[in-house]
């Protein structure tokens, strides 16, 4: 009966290591996606909150933000105008291309460490990053990188 107890518990704590490993991959590779896919924008802290126990605490972040918007893609006409007009209008397309549109605001909330609960203060600003396609999920660059 002993035996049992022992391989059973054996058997159980291989499986939590197991678990526990299979979660830190995934994280990492969510991580990573978040840092090669994201868009990274400045958001500011709008509040920060402790829950939990006393040995179990959890620590969020709620942030307000926008989006990036649409990138907009400029070209002047050129017909009926001079060299110099032409490159004039060449050099403002130019600028005028790396302007991004203001996307949409909203406000998340996100979960942090302790240590980043510590160094910041509502009013701050942070860089935080999602991905395109799932704009409310959002973690601090920080954190990830």
């Amino acid at each position: 009966m002993k035996k049992r107890l022992e391989l059973f518990a054996g058997i159980f704590f291989i499986l939590i290591i197991a678990l526990v490993i299979v979660v830190a991959i995934k994280s990492m590779q969510e991580n990573k996606k978040f840092l090669s896919e994201g868009v990274r924008v400045i958001a500011t802290i709008n509040s920060l909150e402790v829950s939990g126990t006393r040995k179990n605490k959890s620590y969020t972040m709620t942030v307000s933000m926008f989006t990036e918007g649409e990138k907009k893609t400029i070209k002047s006409d050129a017909a009926g105008k001079t060299k110099i007009t032409i490159k004039i209008d060449s050099i403002m397309d130019n600028a005028l291309s790396k302007v991004v549109t203001i996307g949409k605001y909203q406000s998340v909330t996100i979960s942090i460490t302790n240590t980043t609960y510590s160094k910041y203060k509502r009013g701050d600003v942070v860089e935080v990053v999602y991905l395109k396609e799932e704009p409310k999920n959002v973690k601090m660059v920080e954190e990830i990188d």
